[in-house]
C-alpha cells in the first residue's frame, strides 16, 4: 500500500500544470471574446423582452404592472399582520422583492442556458460565457423595467428618494 503511494503522481504534475494552464488560457479567451461581442448579446437580449411579451398590449411593461399587483396584493395582507400601514410597507416590499426577482430569474435562467444554446455551440464556435451574459442582460433590463414601477410606487406612496434609495440598484 505504502509502495503504491509514493509511486502516485503529486497532485500537480508537470502535465497536469501543462493542461490547467491551457484550459485557464481557454477560459479567459472566453470570457474576453464574450464581453467583446457585448453588442449582440445585448441586442438580441433586447429582441428577447420585447418578443415575449409582443402580444399583450403592455408589452414588456407587463412584467411590471404583473410584479407590481403581486406586491400591492402582499402588502395588503401583511401590513395588516404587521400593523403597518399599506403606505409604509408596500416600498419596503417592493425593494426586497425586486433584487429578489432578478436573482432568482438569473440563476433559474442559468441552469438551462447551455441546454437551450446546445445546437449553437455543436454548430458554431463562439464564446460560450456569451449565452451566459445573454442572461444577465435580459434579466437587468426587466430590473430597469420594475426600477420604473418602484419609482412611480414610491412617488405614489410618498417615499423620498435619497442616496439610500441607490442601494436598491447593487
Amino acid at each position: 500500500m505504502r509502495q503504491a503511494l509514493s509511486q502516485a503522481a503529486p497532485p500537480h504534475s508537470a502535465g497536469e500544470t501543462d493542461e490547467r494552464r491551457v484550459l485557464a488560457r481557454w477560459a479567459l479567451w472566453d470570457f474576453v471574446e464574450g464581453v467583446r461581442l457585448w453588442e449582440m448579446w445585448l441586442l438580441q437580449s433586447w429582441t428577447e423582452v420585447r418578443r415575449r411579451d409582443k402580444r399583450t398590449a403592455l408589452g414588456p411593461a407587463w412584467v411590471t404592472v404583473s410584479l407590481t399587483i403581486f406586491a400591492i396584493a402582499l402588502s395588503l395582507v401583511w401590513a395588516g399582520l404587521f400593523t403597518m400601514e399599506v403606505r409604509e410597507f408596500l416600498p419596503f416590499l417592493l425593494s426586497g422583492l425586486l433584487p429578489w426577482t432578478l436573482i432568482s430569474a438569473n440563476i433559474a435562467e442559468s441552469c438551462a442556458v447551455f441546454l437551450a444554446g446546445e445546437p449553437l455551440m455543436k454548430s458554431r464556435q463562439f464564446p460560450y460565457t456569451a449565452l451566459i451574459y445573454g442572461v444577465l442582460a435580459r434579466n437587468t433590463i426587466i430590473f430597469g423595467h420594475n426600477i420604473v414601477g418602484y419609482a412611480l410606487i414610491g412617488v405614489i406612496c410618498g417615499v423620498a428618494l435619497t442616496w439610500q434609495s441607490a442601494l436598491l440598484l447593487p
